[in-house]
């Protein structure tokens, strides 16, 4: 519950970077495909070869699925963080109320999350949000009454069907893959979801646990 999500993702793609992993702001559009591969991916403008695809496009993910012919239940679920600023020590603890968490980030700030929210694709903060997260904070921890409110932020996360994360070769084709779903703990289960993605392409299975309830076809499919 500590990880400062950007600084984990910074460090992810300094990582990529030292093994020349090119990285590209763009957005997909659809598939290229020759028979059951896929051959790469179309872009609003051009398009990328590929010899192997994963569709880790996190709450958009299940807009792949007319690209692919293969029903992705994934849908965006938005929340709400505050971060603030106390006089008071560090937690050295996350505490937890409900749906709702505080925790000292890696920052040095209070955070103070979250809520669930099916709008869509809006990730637009709002007051109703800041109002309801923090009262949930002063009912956790009521001796921090004197916190500063810093900034307020909104995502989206990728929540699969069943709220279970979804790493799978996508039934039909050859190359190409799927790994998303992992709504809340997204972050904090990354690195064993790329493991698992890593076995299915490596080696055709994953070496992992349970891997066998991440797959699609636990879902009952889309007449």
């Amino acid at each position: 519950a500590a990880v400062e999500p950007y600084r984990f993702i910074l460090a992810a793609m300094r990582a990529g970077e030292r093994y020349h992993v090119e990285m590209l702001q763009r957005r997909a559009t659809g598939l290229i495909s020759d028979g059951d591969r896929c051959t790469g991916v179309t872009l609003e403008n051009g398009s990328i070869d590929a010899g192997i695809v994963v569709l880790a496009m996190g709450p958009w993910t299940g807009l792949a699925s007319e690209w692919c012919g293969v029903d992705i239940p994934v849908t965006p679920l938005k929340g709400q963080i505050l971060r603030m600023r106390t006089s008071h020590d560090p937690l050295k603890l996350s505490v937890n109320y409900q749906h709702s968490y505080v925790a000292t980030k890696s920052d040095g700030l209070i955070w103070a999350g979250t809520t669930e929210e099916e709008t869509g694709f809006d990730d637009s903060p709002n007051s109703a949000a800041r109002d309801s997260i923090m009262a949930d904070f002063l009912k956790m921890i009521p001796g921090m009454s004197d916190a500063e409110l810093l900034q307020q932020t909104a995502c989206l996360r990728p929540m699969s069907a069943d709220g279970m994360p979804i790493v799978d070769k996508i039934d039909g084709w050859d190359n190409l893959y799927v790994a998303t779903g992992g709504g809340r703990k997204g972050i904090l289960w990354s690195t064993g979801m790329a493991h698992t993605i890593l076995d299915l392409i490596a080696d055709g299975k994953a070496d992992v646990s349970g891997a066998e309830h991440l797959k699609l076809d636990r879902f009952p499919a889309k007449v």
